[in-house]
């Protein structure tokens, strides 16, 4: 579990290359699926979907406590 942490932090801190030498099919993988993430949604978008899942069970619990139900 230990070595497991030590590696992750390894990585984080080391550059980029060090894993893509260590692991190539998969740091192209997690290339590829970080490309694509950040294309697909807009921080505008996901702004916006969050704020409203917040908002909706928020404005759901202060009508029913206002109503009494």
């Amino acid at each position: 579990m230990l070595e497991k942490i030590q590696t992750l932090v390894g990585y984080a801190t080391a550059p980029r290359a060090a894993y893509v030498l260590k692991h190539p099919i998969r740091s192209v993988r997690l290339l590829r699926m970080r490309r694509s993430l950040k294309n697909a949604v807009s921080p505008r978008l996901a702004l916006g979907i969050g704020a409203a899942a917040v908002a909706v069970p928020v404005g759901l619990w202060l009508g029913r406590k206002i109503r009494g139900l």
